[in-house]
């Protein structure tokens, strides 16, 4: 069976990163994180400019 793939948004992650979520969706992001992310270019240019 195949892992869920989750397309993750800019603001999220910066949310994560700025420990902004619930605590709920920290423990999902991590989650997702630590399998394998999927991040657009757009996102990955959002978050360098972050």
């Amino acid at each position: 069976m195949e892992k869920s793939k989750y397309l993750i948004d800019t603001d999220s992650v910066i949310d994560y990163l700025n420990n902004n979520l619930p605590d709920s969706g920290s423990q999902f992001l991590s989650k997702v994180v630590d399998d394998v992310p999927v991040l657009s270019v757009i996102s990955k240019i959002g978050i360098l400019g972050f």
